[in-house]
C-alpha cells in the first residue's frame, strides 16, 4: 500500500500526479504505473515511460500484468453481445485463429477464446516456473512477453471488427489497446499481425 501522506488541501490530481519529485521514489514499478493510470488513463507517453530507477523487462512485466487486470473490463462488455451463437469462432475480419489454451490448438468461439486467452496471460505471468521472481528480470523472458502481448491485441482486433461500438466505449474510457501497442512499438515487443488499422483514432472520433 502507498503510504505517502497528503497535505492539507492536496487536490486528488495532485495526489496521483507521479513525477519522482513527489514521493514516489520508494515505491514498486505496479504501484507507479498505477498512480500513473489514475492521474491521468489518457496519457500514453507517460504510462509507459520508464523510469530510471527500473529494470527494462520488470517494467514490461508490470505494465503487461496490469493490462490483463483492466482488460476484463473489456471482457464483461464483450459478454453484452459476443456469444457462442454471434461469433461462433476467433476471427478478426476474414481471418480466422485457433485457441492455444488447448494441447492441440482447435477452433473455439470468440468469447472462449477471449476468456481463455486471459487466463492463460495470467498463468503465465504469476508462474513461480516462468518468472521466478518478480524483479531483476533477464532478458530472456521477452518471448513470454511477446506471446502474451500478441494474443491481447488479438482480443482487441476481434472487438474492433465484430463489436465496434463496444470498442470505442471501452478504449475512450481506458485507452487499453493504445497503451498495449504503444507499450510494445516502445520497447521493441514483437506484434504479429497487425489487427487494426493505424487510422483507427480517426474512425473512432472522426478527427
Amino acid at each position: 500500500m502507498d503510504q505517502r501522506k497528503s497535505k492539507i488541501g492536496t487536490t486528488l490530481e495532485d495526489l496521483y500526479k507521479c513525477d519522482d519529485k513527489s514521493g514516489t521514489t520508494n515505491l514498486q514499478p505496479h504501484q507507479y504505473i498505477k498512480l500513473r493510470i489514475q492521474s491521468d488513463p489518457s496519457n500514453i507517453s507517460d504510462i509507459i515511460e520508464l523510469p530510471e530507477k527500473y529494470n527494462a523487462m520488470d517494467w514490461i512485466y508490470e505494465q503487461l500484468r496490469q493490462i490483463c487486470i483492466e482488460l476484463t473490463n473489456l471482457l464483461v462488455m464483450l459478454q453484452e453481445e459476443c456469444s457462442s451463437q454471434t461469433c461462433p469462432v476467433m476471427k478478426i475480419n476474414d481471418w480466422l485463429y485457433l485457441c492455444a489454451s488447448h494441447p492441440i490448438p482447435k477452433e473455439c468461439s470468440a468469447l472462449d477464446y477471449v476468456v481463455h486467452t486471459v487466463d492463460q496471460a495470467v498463468s503465465t505471468l504469476i508462474s513461480s516456473k516462468i518468472f521466478p521472481k518478480r524483479s531483476g528480470l533477464d532478458p530472456n523472458v521477452k518471448p513470454h512477453l511477446e506471446n502474451i502481448s500478441r494474443r491481447i491485441l488479438r482480443i482487441f482486433g476481434h472487438a474492433w471488427s465484430n463489436h465496434r461500438e463496444i470498442f470505442v466505449q471501452f478504449e475512450s474510457q481506458y485507452f487499453l489497446y493504445e497503451r498495449l501497442f504503444e507499450l510494445n512499438k516502445k520497447y521493441g515487443i514483437e506484434q504479429g499481425q497487425e489487427v487494426i488499422p493505424p487510422g483507427y483514432k480517426e474512425l473512432m472520433y472522426g478527427e
